[in-house]
């Protein structure tokens, strides 16, 4: 050889991480639109014009949590 180590077969973590896809908490909420507008957003009730990409980056609903106009996540 020249001076490599071999690994095991998916010995590396990356493949241990969770390997499900994640959906963002909105996908689960009753409020979300079913629906893309002309704009080209998710709109919901919470957020008319569209739901901000911040928003769209959370996984886990945290307890009571309001997004906007006093509108909170409920689920499905």
């Amino acid at each position: 050889m020249d001076g490599r180590t071999v690994k095991k077969p998916y010995s590396d973590r990356r493949w241990r991480d969770d390997p499900c896809a994640r959906s963002p908490i909105c996908n689960d909420c009753v409020h979300r639109g079913d629906y893309i507008s002309e704009l080209g957003v998710i709109p919901c009730a919470a957020f008319p014009d569209g739901i901000p990409i911040e928003n769209l980056g959370v996984f886990e609903a945290e307890e009571d949590m309001v997004c906007n106009r006093g509108i909170g996540f409920k689920e499905k």
